[in-house]
């Protein structure tokens, strides 16, 4: 009963430490999703900032 209680307690860690994988690797995405967001406003700033103040880009 003892090895029987062991092995259900591993198998809930192995599904626990899968389901934690799969939701980092979704907020890597997010974050990835989001700055690249970010990234492309600022470019687009600092062309609009060289624009009006005579920089060629």
């Amino acid at each position: 009963q003892m090895l029987e209680n062991q092995e259900k307690t591993l198998g809930k860690l192995d599904q626990t430490r899968t389901e934690i994988s799969s939701e980092i690797k979704e907020l890597r995405l997010d974050l990835r999703s989001y700055l690249d967001e970010k990234l492309i406003k600022i470019e687009s700033d600092i062309l609009q900032i060289k624009a009006k103040i005579g920089l060629e880009t």
